[in-house]
């Protein structure tokens, strides 16, 4: 658990007390970054062939981010506070990772359309 003082070590290996913003914002991005990493790696299929495809998907993550995350946060809003939050937390690390794969996807596009001139 996160916090609470129930004897959990946090950030700095001291024990009790609550997670702080800056490693939790920081664990949060650097697990981002990995799961989408691996899914980059895992799932080879999922990468667009041309930048019509790029695209779409680059325009669905951030449809995805800017209205269906903000929405759920409304629909869970009467769940207890902890549901509530945990269940933010989760739909805004999906949607991170995907606007994130969808930026990578864009990024390879566009260094394949300049060919050899980067090399």
């Amino acid at each position: 658990m996160c916090g609470g003082g129930t004897g959990g070590i946090v950030a700095g290996g001291r024990k009790g007390g609550a997670l702080s913003y800056a490693f939790f914002s920081v664990s949060f991005v650097v697990l981002a970054v990995a799961m989408t990493l691996w899914i980059d790696l895992r799932f080879r299929g999922l990468s667009p062939s041309g930048l019509r495809a790029g695209g779409l998907r680059l325009l669905a993550a951030v449809v995805v981010a800017q209205v269906a995350v903000p929405v759920m946060a409304r629909v869970v809003a009467p769940l207890p506070n902890a549901v509530e939050s945990w269940t933010t937390v989760g739909a805004g690390f999906a949607a991170m990772v995907f606007l994130m794969l969808a930026v990578l996807w864009m990024l390879r596009l566009a260094q394949g359309l300049m060919g050899g001139m980067l090399r």
